[in-house]
């Protein structure tokens, strides 16, 4: 349904006296206006999944690395002012962190009608 289909109706509303055109614009709009909030209903799903799945683990993994090359570059200035053989101990020991595989979504909105796979493509 759309706007158009609605003003139509309005106009014909406007120029008849009947009432079964007024209930029919009333029914019409009722319909328009669930339809747009199940569309909306739908979109804050979407949103929140992709927060939930890609955003919230792109975020932390980043957080994880910026910690990580702060130690790392703490670490590195004390070896450099002193170099001796524990500080290069630290600096080697210190581990990078363990990071979420992410697929590179970076939009809510996804194509679920089209299944594509490798068998298909061959």
């Amino acid at each position: 349904m759309d706007n158009i289909y609605l003003g139509n109706l309005l106009i014909d509303n406007i120029n008849s006296n009947t009432d079964l055109k007024k209930i029919k614009l009333l029914t019409e709009i009722t319909k328009y206006r669930k339809n747009n909030n199940d569309k909306k209903r739908l979109e804050l799903m979407l949103i929140d999944e992709y927060d939930i799945k890609y955003n919230k683990p792109r975020l932390l993994n980043n957080i994880n690395y910026d910690e990580y090359v702060k130690q790392r570059l703490e670490l590195y200035n004390k070896w450099y002012s002193n170099k001796n053989i524990k500080n290069l101990y630290d600096l080697l020991a210190l581990k990078a962190p363990d990071y979420a595989e992410i697929p590179d979504i970076y939009t809510f909105h996804k194509n679920y009608y089209k299944k594509s796979s490798v068998a298909e493509n061959s």
